[in-house]
């Protein structure tokens, strides 16, 4: 072999070598970012659609707010595994479904709280003078804001002021600054949950001194600057509902109504009802119907309509309970209501009709 032959062959031999090195780095290279990209990938194959995904880099995943799971529409929708958990009047889950608040006998009186899956007994918190009718969760599921009722003498016999209890020390707040601000009871959850300074806050009020069951809706912001009439037209509204995403309201003034926060006006009209509340992700109503001969209810079952009015239906039949109070779980996937006859409250779980 000559000198140019092995010089020849050392530097193909080197060339070789590197090329192979390289390859070697891109596919080494290649192989870490499929290692990187296979766990989102098989998270992708594994995921049936509309299953929310936690993303696990928090860069990524940002401060967005969790997502309401959806409702099945009202006239898919049934119930199951009816059971009793407690008795009492009144009930109320927490914003974060760990607990439900309710009242001693068919009247409420007192706060008692349980675990919502029924699995130890309720636990007497708050005033002893305590009415859970109106009884209230603020946002972060900590505090209960109720009304204490002590009889005094003379007339007017009882004099009632707002409290708040901590669920977890016990520990009791008066809240004197509420007294007297409310015609309506109705009016008080809309304001313990608002959150952001534009939130509204929506009230009842009746502008004749003769009959004051008579009267508008009106709304203002948090912060107070802007104050709006929601209601066009005088009338005796109850039971009032800000939707979850605080662009509707729902009330009553004989039939069920939706109107727009806004004051836009009217939306819809839901037809009779009672009790009326919005299923979390804000798609379906779900209340109380039923007969009274004047002075006594006969018959009450729960009801379920879509916020657009359609698709009403009947979900309970029992005949030996009066269904009414009813309640949507945090998640949409229970209700909560009471019986009027006995006391007791009953949870059921929600599915969809095949």
């Amino acid at each position: 072999m000559t000198l140019k032959t092995a010089t020849q062959t050392a530097a193909q031999s080197v060339l070789k070598s590197k090329l192979l090195l390289g390859a070697g780095v891109i596919a080494a290279a290649l192989l870490a970012l499929a290692a990187l990209a296979y766990p989102a990938a098989k998270r992708r194959e594994q995921v049936q659609p509309g299953t929310v995904v936690q993303n696990q880099n928090p860069v990524e995943s940002g401060s967005q707010a969790p997502l309401v799971p959806p409702v099945p529409p009202a006239e898919n929708i049934r119930l199951t595994n009816t059971k009793v958990i407690a008795h009492g009047a009144y009930p109320t889950w927490s914003p974060d479904g760990k607990w439900i608040v309710f009242g001693k006998g068919l009247k409420g009186g007192g706060l008692f709280i349980m675990d919502a899956e029924g699995k130890n007994p309720p636990k007497e918190i708050g005033s002893p003078y305590a009415s859970s009718f109106g009884a209230v969760w603020t946002a972060d599921s900590r505090e209960i804001f109720y009304r204490e009722r002590i009889r005094i003498q003379p007339p007017p016999y009882f004099k009632s002021t707002f409290q708040s209890v901590d669920i977890y020390n016990g520990k009791i707040t008066p809240h004197s600054e509420l007294d007297g601000k409310f015609y309506s009871l109705d009016e008080l959850p809309i304001l313990i949950q608002a959150t952001k300074p534009s939130d509204p806050i929506l009230y009842f009020q009746h502008p004749e001194r003769v009959d004051k069951t008579l009267g508008f809706v009106w709304a203002r912001t948090k912060d107070g600057r802007k104050n709006w009439l929601v209601t066009p037209k005088k009338g005796g509204y109850w039971n009032l509902r800000l939707s979850p995403d605080k662009t509707k309201l729902l009330l009553q003034e004989g039939d069920m109504f939706i109107y727009a926060t806004d004051g836009t006006g009217l939306l819809q009209d839901l037809g009779e009802g009672s009790s009326p509340t919005w299923s979390p992700d804000g798609k379906v109503i779900l209340f109380d119907y039923g007969t009274s001969d004047g002075h006594v209810t006969l018959t009450s079952d729960l009801y379920v309509v879509n916020a657009d009015g359609t698709g009403r239906k009947q979900i309970t039949f029992a005949l030996d309970i009066l269904e009414w109070v009813p309640q949507w779980s945090p998640d949409g996937k229970h209700v909560l209501f009471g019986d009027l006859k006995t006391g007791a409250i009953y949870t059921a779980d929600v599915e969809t009709d095949s």
